[in-house]
This record gives structure tokens, C-alpha cells and sequence, in this order.
């Protein structure tokens, strides 16, 4: 039987939280310059998780845009703090991505794959273990990517 990973997380006021039930949360970085800029750091953290395994609360906004790959990609935040709380592809609508910095424990879990590693910045390395893609990769093989962390991250906790 498959354990359910449980964490919670919330915006910076605390007017917006979420609930994850799932069998696998696999934690992705990507160094995109959006995702630079939208997190203020050298790279953003999301969990990747099933729409179908996590509940929102509270009424959040959103705002869509294109993406520089063609998709587009829609962001859900706290209309109070202004807090990003997730991301999600419309014409994907099964997966979401959660900014994991917004995880109520300190803990994110170390990201199994990284995306866009060609714009990287140059003093980060990575570690051996990892997938990277060096910009976008087509969604099969990002979810074949994915699929393979989760299982690996599975087993070790065995």
C-alpha cells in the first residue's frame, strides 16, 4: 500500500492555504528568467503534484500570460498579500505546480529535475542525481522525467 505525502502550505498573510493528499510530490527548479524574476532568486521551486490530490482554500486570482516556449501558463495568488501560490498550464489542466517556498514547514524537498539549466546562473552546480533539460522539455518527456523521481524518491523513503 502507498503512503500519501501530506503537507500544507499558505501565502504570506495567511488568507490562502492548500492541502496536498498525494502518492508523489516531485519538487522541479527551473531558471527560466520568468520564474527568476517572479521568485527573486537564482531559480524558482515548484511541487508538481496532481490537480485531483490538492485542495485550495479561500478565493485566489489569477493572471495568465505566454509563455517564451509558445504555452501559456496561468498563475493563481492571494488577491490580499499578493503571494503566488501556483501555476498551471490550461491546455494541461491535470498537473499544477506549487511554489514550494509557500510550504507551512521549512523543508522543500531537494528538486529531482531541473528545467531551462541552459540560462542558469554560472556559479550554480548540479548534482549528479538530478534530470536537467536545458530548456523546456516537450510535456512527455517532462512527465516521463517526473514519473521516474517520484519513484526513485519512493523508494528511498522504503
Amino acid at each position: 500500500m502507498t503512503k500519501n505525502i501530506e503537507l500544507a502550505g499558505s501565502c504570506q498573510c495567511g488568507n490562502a492555504h492548500y492541502q496536498i493528499h498525494s502518492p508523489s510530490v516531485v519538487s522541479v527548479a527551473c531558471h527560466c528568467n520568468d520564474c527568476r524574476k517572479q521568485s527573486g532568486s537564482a531559480f524558482a521551486v515548484s511541487l508538481v503534484v496532481k490537480s485531483t490530490d490538492v485542495t485550495f482554500s479561500n478565493n485566489l486570482k489569477t493572471w495568465e500570460r505566454m509563455t517564451d516556449t509558445g504555452r501559456r501558463n496561468r498563475a493563481w495568488f492571494c488577491p490580499d498579500c499578493g503571494n503566488r501560490i501556483y501555476h498551471q498550464d490550461p491546455d494541461a489542466p491535470t498537473v499544477v505546480r506549487i511554489r514550494a517556498g509557500t510550504l507551512d514547514n521549512e523543508q522543500i524537498p531537494e528538486p529531482m529535475v531541473h528545467v531551462f539549466t541552459a540560462r542558469k546562473v554560472p556559479w550554480l552546480t548540479f548534482p549528479d542525481h538530478v534530470t536537467l533539460f536545458e530548456g523546456q522539455p516537450e510535456v512527455d518527456q517532462l512527465y516521463a522525467a517526473l514519473e521516474e523521481a517520484a519513484a526513485s524518491s519512493t523508494k528511498e523513503e522504503s
